[in-house]
């Protein structure tokens, strides 16, 4: 398996930012690893990054495959990594 390429504290990477509803209008951000760490996302949002339904994103926070935050929304890196491993575990 290829190792992800190391980013470290304070350094910057490109990014997209794309609305949902709106994928052929990207615009890039530089995010440090710090500021990408926070990013939260809303369940639909989640569900267009993922390619599911918002139903969807709401059965697998019910299940715990998810991890809600207090606020509603989802921390994007970890769940990426959630539903990954996820992902990986259902082979």
């Amino acid at each position: 398996m290829a190792s992800s390429p190391e980013i470290k504290l304070g350094e910057t990477k490109k990014i997209y930012d794309v609305h949902p509803r709106e994928v052929n209008l990207m615009k890039e951000k530089e995010l440090t690893f710090e500021e990408l760490c926070e990013l939260s996302k809303s369940s639909q949002e989640l569900a267009d990054l993922f390619g599911l339904t918002v139903r969807h994103v709401n059965r697998l926070a019910q299940e715990g495959v998810l991890l809600r935050q207090p606020d509603g929304r989802f921390n994007l890196v970890v769940n990426t990594k959630l539903y990954l491993a996820h992902l990986k575990k259902q082979r």
